[in-house]
């Protein structure tokens, strides 16, 4: 079964605050992209890794072809980097997980929040990388 990895960071990005509340990317963006993978890969399985695993079902959908993963640091970036397919959170940890799996012969598809190098700015701005193996996708939109 092919694995599509989510990663949500709560923790470092709840405490900062910009403005009226924390700078995180709404549940809603990821649900959207799951959606969509979902769609075009029936059968799909949704590991979401997190920094706050236990949190992760008061936030978000969890569906039966979803579940959250609890491990250390290690074995996170190690699920990740073999997975098939992955939502990025605004985090390098995540990059490097998918770069791994993208060089090891993943097919992706790889979607990253768009404009997620701003985020201690509290306003995401319109990104226009551009690779062949990692699209990016406005948050919000």
């Amino acid at each position: 079964r092919e694995k599509c990895f989510v990663h949500i960071r709560l923790g470092d990005y709840s405490s900062f605050i910009v403005g009226a509340g924390p700078v995180e990317i709404p549940m809603s963006w990821y649900e959207k992209q799951m959606a969509e993978i979902r769609h075009s890969n029936p059968g799909i399985l949704f590991q979401i890794f997190s920094d706050e695993p236990a949190k992760i079902g008061e936030r978000i959908s969890i569906q039966p072809d979803t579940e959250v993963i609890k491990a250390d640091t290690h074995t996170s970036f190690t699920g990740m980097a073999r997975s098939q397919m992955g939502i990025l959170s605004a985090s390098t940890f995540s990059w490097w997980a998918t770069a791994v799996a993208h060089y090891s012969g993943a097919r992706g598809p790889f979607i990253a929040p768009a404009g997620w190098e701003s985020w201690r700015t509290g306003r995401w701005s319109n990104s226009a990388k551009i690779t062949p193996w990692l699209s990016y996708k406005k948050v919000g939109a």
